[in-house]
């Protein structure tokens, strides 16, 4: 044993020769020895130096002994705190010491472990003497990069915060101490906070961000120079994190950005490199180095953000993206960056990529559902406009987006009962209408989405029947006009594809039907439901595979209680949830499946709900809120009054939801509101639900009824005599009782009038058989005689004035005459049978309303809106008659055209409502084809708007028309009464009897070349059916115009137009394949007359030599003057047919027409036909009461009188038939 001079214990001695318990108990002993030691005395020098000299020996730095070595290592530590600062080791020795230290070291990384103790004192020795410093001496960068390899290795969550702080210390202590760093300790440091090591040793990585924080300003430099070489000299292959650069930089960002101040301008030069890869990384570098909430780099860099902001615009759309993606950090945590970044924003929503606007339209809706308000409303607008995007999945995106985010802000006011602030509303407001607005898009993915939104965002069906009917009203009441008709749109086309379900379930399990006819009908009618659905080719097989399983009697019953009405909402859920389930989640159709169940189950309300929004709306608008000011009380009545149509919109869907008695008795009560728009909609309610109403309840329902069909509002007077009709199971004698009191009433004085005559048409449709028993008083004696031939008010028409004013400017006289032109109609659409001897009188007492301008008498004692009034109603009371096939083959080719010319009428409001009204009937397929021509006198229309209006519904009965053709296989049998090209022979027809067609003037041969390509160009099927189209026109010129064979100038301007629209189609049609078409035309026998057998080929040009018949482009108005006056040698209306003979026609006198554009000067004289020299013009100033031109009065001829007018009308009796009730709803 070794000793030392003094009391006190003495140093073990320590030999190779001991064994390894022994030399533990020794080791034990020095430490103690050591630790109790403050100093190194001159006493004590010998035994210490002999004992440190010892613990460096081979035997004991080798020793097999782990706790052999490690306390060797804590005895040397002790050795260097009682020897400081000369440990009495050389340089060598020194090297096996620090690595001993670094082995033993790694006994810290499991606290559990016995050695741990040893371990943790020997780390706290080295911290506190910070004896690694010694190995800066020593040159020992091998050492020290094992000491920090070691560190990152054992650090881990099992430690205690002591022992990362020891280890922070000794290497913290190495940086400050140090002249330099070997890159391989910076790649050891680095390496951990980028991945894969900072997700795999989160531990290690936060130790590494602790360490770099504690040494920010010593690593700077090694910093600055690491990525110097990597970024400028291009070194960093020579790194380990070489490969994770950027991802390096912005780990270094986050931690602390001081220690990159150098590295910025290098970014920004790197930010305009040429190659695309690294400019990507760069820029999503930069991006998350602005994004987060704390970073202030655009601030201290303006310049940098400027630079990174010119990347929205990179030619590269990946970098594009990149950019796109973090805009919504910039948006929501930097609002001083708000204004630049939407300004970006902005133009990305135009890019030509899909990608980058599909990018763009999910970071404004996560922005929005961050915060709302950090969004500014220049992006809800764009973002409007992605609604309407031309790819599907940015459509989807953006209405999927806008109704969850919707739903988020709309769910939190509603659970928290407090209002949204006028800011936060105005940013949701919009929402609703636009999604409802995506519904008119014609692809079924659109439509579904739309629905899926509805029911799970804009009216969550998983909420209760309570909060469900709030948020119904509350988003119905916000909706605009477009909106709330695509949501009745949405109503009507989803109890339609569940009626098909239905009927596919009750086919399927029909067992009467034989096999093949069964295998046909199913067929059908999965052919009609697929066509409802996303990728019909693709659906219809899989529906077919659905029918096949519904012979599974559960998977039949479940997908019955889904599709049933009368089922609750929650249980539909549960039967559509048991559909998917029995499918199975692998089968190939569970898409489709999916996609029907969304589309057709009834799961928006049932009869409790419906009963709810009923007792609600009734109550509210029967006892108003007190409490509430004026304008509040205004908006609460607004509100409710658009609920009320919302009831009506339920009710012309599901009208089984109105069953209670409670439900009519609150109807029954709205009656008796004083604002009519909210009584008619009750009566439409009642007329759609009147089935189901029970009798004892409708017994009330009388006396209200009797009285408005007397004394009501004119238009509640039809809804009130339909509702009679619907509700009562015998309405007859009511109605009996009521036609007896209304005929009595007939009298010019009556208050009541206008309601008396509506409410004598409705009874007159409805009820035929018992309006025939007075039928002559009423038509012959009041409506011809009394009412519509003569003219009480001594009115003056003025030319210049106005032609047309508000409703409530309108005289009570032409008021009156409107509503009996009105009950003609009605009278003649009550009629079952073909009345030809009745229709006759009336089809010609209208075409005279429109050959006279509205004025019958001609004395020019009706204003003139009152002439607009009449002239429309005479016009939409003839296409009304002509919906009906045995009224539209009475009317004349003369009448007909006067009738087009309404297209043209001098009234704008007149040409509009008459063309809606045209529009309504042909896409309704109840007119024929020939009235689709109409449109063609449109062409010359002077409002650029109301133009692009008439020809999107050119267009849009074009696509129907071709649509019935391929859905329906009976319609392929008679083409020619459904395909849209077979409209062009009337429409040629139709302008070459236009009283201002002249085949000699080009000034008006311009007009028809432009009506004509107006017409042909929705038409035209991307020139595909130009063969077709040449050979019609040729085959019309080898015929005559059967209208007036004889006249040899009607044949020529037929062949003209014939000329002219070739020309046309020539001249604007590009690869034109030309060839014989090789189908045959079918021409109509009514215009055209075949030519005798011997006639030879009709190959003349009947156009001005060398005229261009290329359109000209109309962009403003048609003419400074618009209307001028038709000459009569410019016509071939004046010629009757033989059927005008039958029937007493006369050719009405001249009135108004649009004009034809002249050039400056003297307009050339047109051709006059032999024998009719044309008429003088008159003066000017000697007729003080000149109306404008008629282009509807071709020729002159005498007038009528009242009496020959009226006997005419005596003639019109109609025997009794056979009652009949019609009760159709009219189209929104």
């Amino acid at each position: 044993m070794m000793s030392r001079s003094g009391s006190g214990p003495s140093l073990p001695e320590i030999t190779a020769k001991l064994s390894a318990d022994e030399l533990v108990k020794r080791l034990k002993a020095c430490l103690k020895y050591l630790l109790d030691c403050e100093s190194l005395s001159e006493t004590a020098s010998d035994p210490v130096t002999q004992v440190a000299s010892a613990l460096v020996q081979p035997f004991v730095q080798r020793h097999k002994s782990k706790d052999v070595r490690l306390l060797a290592a804590c005895c040397i530590a002790e050795v260097f705190r009682v020897c400081f600062p000369d440990p009495h080791y050389n340089e060598e020795e020194l090297r096996l010491v620090f690595s001993l230290f670094v082995s033993q070291l790694q006994g810290l990384e499991k606290p559990s472990s016995p050695a741990f103790k040893w371990s943790f004192q020997l780390l706290e020795s080295i911290a506190s003497m910070k004896s690694f410093n010694l190995c800066l001496s020593l040159d020992a960068q091998d050492i020290l990069a094992d000491l920090f390899r070691m560190v990152f290795s054992i650090v881990n969550g099992d430690q205690s915060s002591k022992v990362r702080l020891y280890l922070l210390e000794v290497l913290t202590g190495l940086v400050q101490e140090g002249e330099s760093l070997s890159q391989e300790i910076m790649d050891i440091i680095l390496v951990n906070i980028v991945e894969p090591s900072k997700s795999e040793n989160k531990v290690a990585y936060m130790f590494a961000v602790e360490f770099i924080k504690r040494a920010s300003s010593y690593l700077e430099p090694y910093i600055q120079m690491f990525f110097n070489n990597a970024l400028v000299v291009g070194k960093s292959s020579e790194s380990e994190v070489g490969e994770h650069l950027y991802d390096l930089i912005l780990e270094l960002h986050t931690i602390d950005p001081s220690v990159l101040l150098s590295v910025m301008p290098q970014l920004e030069f790197k930010l305009k490199t040429t190659d695309t890869d690294e400019r990507l990384q760069v820029t999503r570098l930069l991006a998350g180095m602005f994004s987060p909430r704390d970073s202030r780099l655009a601030i201290t860099n303006k310049s940098l953000w400027l630079c990174f902001l010119s990347r929205f615009s990179d030619v590269s759309p990946n970098i594009r993206i990149e950019c796109v993606k973090y805009s919504k950090y910039f948006l929501v945590y930097h609002p001083h960056l708000a204004e630049d970044t939407a300004g970006k924003l902005h133009e990305r929503w135009y890019d030509r990529e899909d990608k980058v606007r599909l990018e763009v339209v999910r970071a404004v809706c996560e922005a929005a559902a961050d915060n709302i308000q950090a969004v500014p409303q220049m992006l809800f607008e764009d973002l409007q406009q992605r609604m309407r995007d031309k790819v599907w999945a940015i459509r989807k995106e953006a209405v999927s987006n806008i109704a969850r985010l919707y739903r988020q802000v709309m769910s939190s006011s509603f659970s928290s009962g407090v209002s949204l602030d006028a800011s936060a509303a105005q940013r949701v407001s919009w929402m609703p209408n636009k999604i409802l607005h995506s519904y008119y898009q014609n692809m079924n993915e659109d439509r579904l989405c739309v629905e899926r939104c509805l029911l799970s965002c804009l009216v969550p069906v998983s909420l209760k029947d309570e909060e469900k009917v709030e948020r119904l009203r509350h988003v119905y009441t916000s909706l605009d006009d477009h909106a709330t008709r695509a949501f009745e749109f949405l109503l009507k086309n989803r109890e339609l594809l569940r009626t098909h379900v239905l009927e596919l379930i009750q086919i399927s399990q029909n067992e009467e039907l034989e096999d093949q006819r069964k295998k046909q009908v199913v067929l059908t009618k999965v052919i009609q439901i697929a066509r409802c659905l996303p990728e019909p080719v693709k659906t219809q097989g899989h529906l077919q595979e659905l029918e096949v399983m519904l012979e599974d009697d559960r998977l039949r019953e479940a997908l019955s209680r889904a599709m049933d009405c009368s089922t609750p909402c929650q249980e539909v859920m549960k039967a559509k949830a048991e559909v998917v389930t029995k499918v199975g989640s692998r089968h190939g159709i569970l898409d489709s499946v999916r996609d029907l169940l969304d589309r057709s189950c009834p799961m928006l309300v049932d009869s409790h709900c419906v009963a709810l929004l009923v007792e609600g709306v009734c109550s509210e608008l029967s006892e108003p809120a007190l409490s509430q000011s004026e304008e509040e009380e205004r908006e609460a009545f607004e509100r409710n009054k658009k609920a009320v149509s919302l009831i009506k919109a339920l009710a012309g869907v599901t009208p089984s939801y109105f069953s209670t008695a409670e439900v009519f008795e609150s109807l029954i009560g709205l009656l008796c509101h004083e604002d009519k728009e909210i009584v008619c909609s009750t009566l439409q309610i009642l007329i759609m639900t009147g089935k189901h109403i029970d009798q004892t309840v409708a017994g009330c329902l009388q006396p209200i009824l009797t009285q408005l069909a007397q004394k009501g509002a004119p238009e509640l007077a039809k809804h009130t005599i339909r509702c009679i009709s619907a509700v009562f199971q015998q309405p007859r004698p009511i109605l009996q009782r009521l036609y007896n009191a209304l005929t009595s009433n007939l009298d010019l004085d009556h208050t009541h009038l206008p309601t008396v005559l509506l409410s004598l048409c409705e009874v007159a449709r409805l009820q035929p058989a018992l309006f025939e028993a007075k039928h002559k008083a009423i038509i012959r004696d009041f409506v011809v005689k009394k009412l519509l031939v003569v003219d009480r008010a001594r009115g003056e028409y003025v030319e210049g004035d106005p032609e047309w004013c508000e409703d409530e400017s309108v005289s009570a006289e032409a008021r009156n005459k409107v509503l009996g032109i009105k009950l003609l109609v009605g009278w003649l659409l009550g009629l079952q049978a073909e009345q030809e001897k009745a229709s006759q009188p009336v089809l010609r007492l209208l075409d005279t309303l429109l050959a006279h301008d509205g004025d019958l008498q001609g004395d020019d004692n009706i204003s003139a809106p009152d002439r607009s009034r009449l002239r429309l109603a005479a016009a939409c009371g003839l296409l009304k008659l002509a919906r009906c096939s045995h009224y539209s083959e009475v009317f004349s080719l003369e009448e007909l055209q006067r009738l087009a010319l309404t297209m043209q009428d001098t009234c704008e409001q007149v040409r509009d409502r008459f063309a809606h009204k045209l529009n309504k009937g042909l896409k309704l397929m109840k007119l024929p084809l020939s009235f689709l021509a109409i449109f063609a006198l449109a062409g010359i229309e002077p409002r650029k708007e109301a133009r692009t209006k008439f020809h999107q519904m050119i267009a849009a009965n074009v696509e129907k028309r071709r649509e019935c053709l391929k859905q329906h296989t009976k319609a392929k049998e008679h083409p020619h009464v459904i395909l849209p090209e077979y409209a062009l022979s009337h429409a040629l027809h139709l302008l070459a009897h236009h009283p201002d067609f002249s085949r000699t003037n080009p000034q008006a041969l311009d007009n028809f070349k432009d009506c004509l390509w107006f017409f042909l160009e929705p038409v035209v099927h991307k020139s595909e059916n130009y063969g077709f189209l040449h050979k019609l026109l040729e085959t019309i010129k080898q015929t005559t115009d059967a209208q007036d064979p004889g006249n040899t100038e009607a044949n020529k301007n037929l062949y003209a137009v014939c000329d002219l629209a070739l020309g046309v189609l020539t001249k604007k049609l590009t690869h034109i394949k030309i060839g014989d078409f090789p189908g045959k035309v079918v021409l109509p026998a009514r215009l055209f007359k075949a030519r005798a057998k011997n006639a030879p080929a009709n190959e003349m040009r009947y156009l001005p030599p060398n005229y261009d018949c290329t359109p000209t482009k109309r962009d403003g108005p048609l003419m400074s003057t618009p209307f001028v006056a038709a000459k009569e040698s410019d016509t071939t209306l004046g010629k009757k047919t033989p059927a005008d003979k039958s029937a007493k026609s006369k050719t009405p006198k001249k009135g108004k027409t649009p004009k034809v554009d002249t050039p400056k000067g003297k307009p050339p004289k047109a051709e006059t036909p032999k024998g009719k020299p044309p008429k003088a013009e008159t003066p000017k100033g000697k007729s003080p009461k000149a109306r404008p031109p008629n282009r509807r009065a071709a020729a002159k001829s005498p007038r009528k009188s009242k009496t020959e007018e009226s006997r005419e009308m005596d003639d019109s009796g109609v025997s009794d038939v056979e009652d009949r009730a019609e009760t159709q709803q009219e189209e929104g």
